[in-house]
């Protein structure tokens, strides 16, 4: 299994560049969808 690399855009952090948590959601969908496309056979 390999991991999943989200490289987080300029309009996902505040003004400080720090990333706010409410993304961490979207995140871990598109993690789950890429797992299940890598997994398909």
């Amino acid at each position: 299994m390999e991991k999943y690399i989200h490289k987080v855009q300029y309009y996902e952090t505040d003004k400080m560049g720090i990333t706010h948590h409410s993304n961490y959601i979207r995140w871990m969908e598109e993690a789950r969808v890429d797992f299940f496309e890598k997994v398909r056979i």
